[in-house]
């Protein structure tokens, strides 16, 4: 057990670099995890080989063989411990770099592509390279593997020139053993990461897929709905309400002298105002209703169906009432006033457009109702003087 848990990769590094459940954390982590194995596996196989009176290779390959086998098993340490650090490329490139030139080098000094009993290894790479890289680096990779010790043993046998075979006078029983049992565990090792990680990374997509889809239908700031979710939700309600006969009404809601508070008192008393505003309106706001920031400092609120006049009016004197409370910024309470405009399906129009602009217009209808009330009262301040 021991053994399984140095194999797996350190999820505290990753989480550092790449996020839990992202779809990079487990690229990350399957990356690291299998050079571990790769590396883990060159030892059990070459401590075979290597094994004093075993009959694979001769007996003076064997200790020129042991430091190549160990400069092999640190490059792949070497590539888990770049990905862990943040450097997926590199490691990448270092995993694909190492098994290749294994695979390579193992067929040039066993007789080359011709001969040799390592041939089949070439599917070792491949696999490796589909598992961790992009197709189109995959295919390079895998290409370049395939090729190189093609042209080399071609271009070697047209110059007269044999390659050395270290495996000629071992037990060919032996080699053909060590091959089949080295591929099966290559292929499996390598299918069953792919699978997975394949398994995790579905998972990590359509967890990425839920929140992209709901972010993308939330205001950030004030992590209420947003414009375009509004619109989708009101379109789907004209749908039900047309069927049903029933009304539905929907309520644009403008802080009045927004504007001035973000000059005075900056951007961070603006966000607090709309974040509160927002806050007041979903605990105001009835069960089956929705709301949602349009921009700015506009707000809108959908009354579904039923939703007669009796309704929009005490909803709107309910909202109103909620919204116009003090906000606390600038070390004192300031008063916050609204205007709420309303529109009625199927009165006031039929269609998401017509809803939106006849609300936005009662709205603006209101507002101006409101400075002309304000200006009056100034002005018989001003003549009671």
């Amino acid at each position: 057990m021991q053994i399984f848990r140095l194999l797996k990769a350190n999820h505290s590094n990753l989480e550092n670099y790449y996020g839990e459940k992202s779809v990079e954390f487990y690229r990350a982590v399957f990356l690291s995890t299998l050079g571990r194995s790769f590396a883990a596996m060159l030892v059990a196989i070459h401590v075979v080989v290597l094994f004093p009176g075993t009959s694979f290779i001769e007996t003076d390959v064997k200790l020129m063989l042991a430091p190549f086998i160990g400069v092999l098993v640190g490059m792949l340490v070497f590539s888990a411990w770049l990905v862990e650090n943040g450097h997926d490329f590199y490691s990448r490139a270092l995993t694909n770099f190492t098994v290749s030139m294994s695979t390579m080098l193992s067929i040039i000094f066993c007789g080359g592509f011709l001969e040799s009993h390592a041939t089949p290894f070439l599917i070792a790479p491949i696999v490796v390279c589909f598992c961790i890289s992009p197709r189109t680096e995959a295919i390079a990779v895998g290409t370049f593997t395939f090729l190189a010790p093609l042209v080399i043993d071609i271009v070697v046998r047209s110059m007269g020139i044999e390659l050395p075979n270290y495996t000629s006078t071992s037990s060919p029983i032996a080699n053909e053993l060590f091959l089949v049992g080295t591929l099966f565990i290559t292929v499996v090792i390598a299918l069953a990461y792919l699978q997975k990680t394949n398994e995790e990374l579905h998972l990590a997509l359509n967890h990425d897929k839920h929140l992209f889809e709901k972010w993308a239908s939330i205001d950030f700031l004030t992590e209420i709905g947003n414009r375009r979710h509004f619109e989708m939700q009101l379109d789907d309600a004209i749908a039900t309400a047309s069927e049903s006969g029933e009304e539905l009404a929907i309520l644009y809601i403008d802080l009045n002298g927004f504007k001035t508070i973000n000059d005075q008192f900056g951007h961070e008393a603006g966000d607090r105002v709309l974040k509160t505003t927002a806050s007041r309106l979903a605990e105001a706001k009835r069960d089956c209703d929705y709301i949602a920031r349009l921009g700015g400092d506009e707000f809108a609120v959908l009354l579904s169906a039923p939703a007669d006049l009796s309704v929009v009016i005490s909803q709107t004197a309910r909202l109103r009432a909620a919204v116009e409370k003090p906000v606390q910024f600038g070390g004192q309470n300031h008063d916050i006033f609204a205007s709420i405009g309303q529109a009625s399906y199927p009165k006031d129009g039929t269609n998401l457009s017509d809803l939106i602009r006849a609300a936005d217009l009662d709205m603006y209808a209101h507002k101006m109702r409101m400075r002309l009330s304000d200006a009056h009262s100034q002005l018989s301040k001003t003549n009671a003087v």
